[in-house]
């Protein structure tokens, strides 16, 4: 394999594809840990659609529901999404564990883009 061949678009496709594969089997679909964190790193890397995904996942875990929803409503409007990331928002925001901090954050969020925190 010469340098040039490890700059090819589909090399590195079939790379993260089989990354992604590997990830799904490690990972339980209810460890919301480690589907918040698996986010984090594609939200890192540009792959928005995989960190919403994993966010997705993250937020039916229980105690993620509502960082991950408050992680995934912003990723959703910055998609350009709003009407999901409020959806997103109001879901976290009913989560049964969140903390205070959170709470002010998807208040804020809420008010900001006109809607009640009801």
């Amino acid at each position: 394999m010469s340098i040039d061949d490890e700059d090819d678009p589909k090399d590195v496709e079939e790379l993260m594809a089989s990354f992604k594969k590997g990830v799904e089997e490690l990972i339980r679909p209810e460890d919301g840990q480690a589907h918040y964190d698996l986010a984090a790193a594609y939200r890192e890397m540009g792959l928005i659609e995989d960190a919403l995904e994993e966010l997705a996942l993250a937020a039916q875990a229980p105690a993620f529901a509502c960082r991950a929803g408050l992680e995934l409503g912003q990723l959703l409007l910055q998609r350009g999404d709003k009407e999901q990331a409020i959806a997103a928002w109001k879901k976290a925001l009913a989560a049964p564990q969140r903390d205070v901090e959170r709470t002010r954050q998807l208040c804020e969020l809420l008010a900001k883009h006109g809607h009640s925190m009801a």
